[in-house]
């Protein structure tokens, strides 16, 4: 317990408490647009040299709601919010190493470290949504084999189609899940063999679940444009 508290008060102490960066007005300026239209636009509403051009913003959920939570509670809510999620993260990934076996006081010094370099990235923007997702998958993945109990892998459907519309970094969700195949299929385990078909379907699925968004196919588009 009290580990997780220092944990949770470093990340508090370290992370900036005021809007920041640029993008972040731009996060609220896009929610704003779609909770005034009731919907989310099919071409670029901020981009004036090209009004027409198709849009693809696989955020539009988390502007959405990062626009309703500074129209209700202001920039205070906001920040609560934020910090609110990167600890959730930071606990979910102390509780996936002491599952592994990993020994706490050494786990938090490590992810105290780990702090000072990604501090920069705890402005107000969707990537937020990192941090308690990835580790999220994992612990899931993880009591699906611990447990020999494969309705754990089932909480990965909603999550995936979730992720495709809080942040274009939804392709590390197929990531986590690779991972997880690729120990199955190395693993010496019965236990594990019999998990290979599950995950290998799971990761099957996970790229139509970014469909499930206001912008079907053309999702993949801003994810696209950043590989290129």
């Amino acid at each position: 317990m009290l580990p997780a508290l220092l944990l949770a008060m470093a990340v508090v102490l370290i992370a900036p408490w005021h809007l920041c960066y640029p993008d972040e007005l731009g996060h609220l300026a896009i929610g704003r647009t779609i909770a005034q239209t009731g919907g989310v636009p099919a071409t670029d509403p901020l981009t004036f040299s090209d009004p027409g051009a198709r849009w693809s913003n696989p955020e539009w959920l988390g502007d959405l709601v990062l626009y309703l939570i500074h129209a209700g509670a202001g920039e205070t809510g906001l920040q609560l919010f934020k910090l609110g999620l990167i600890c959730l993260g930071w606990l979910l990934l102390l509780r996936l190493a002491r599952r592994q076996g990993a020994e706490a006081w050494l786990t938090v010094a490590f992810l105290l470290l780990a702090l000072l370099s990604t501090t920069h990235h705890f402005t107000l923007r969707n990537r937020i949504h990192l941090y308690w997702l990835i580790p999220l998958y994992a612990l899931l993945l993880e009591r699906a084999r611990a447990r020999v109990d494969r309705r754990w892998l089932l909480a990965l459907l909603p999550l995936g189609a979730l992720w495709a519309n809080l942040h274009g970094s939804f392709i590390l969700g197929w990531v986590v899940i690779g991972a997880a195949l690729a120990q199955a299929l190395v693993s010496r385990r019965a236990e594990d063999r019999k998990g290979r078909v599950p995950l290998a379907l799971l990761l099957a699925v996970h790229p139509l679940l970014a469909m499930i968004s206001p912008h079907g196919l053309h999702n993949y588009g801003q994810v696209l444009d950043h590989l290129l």
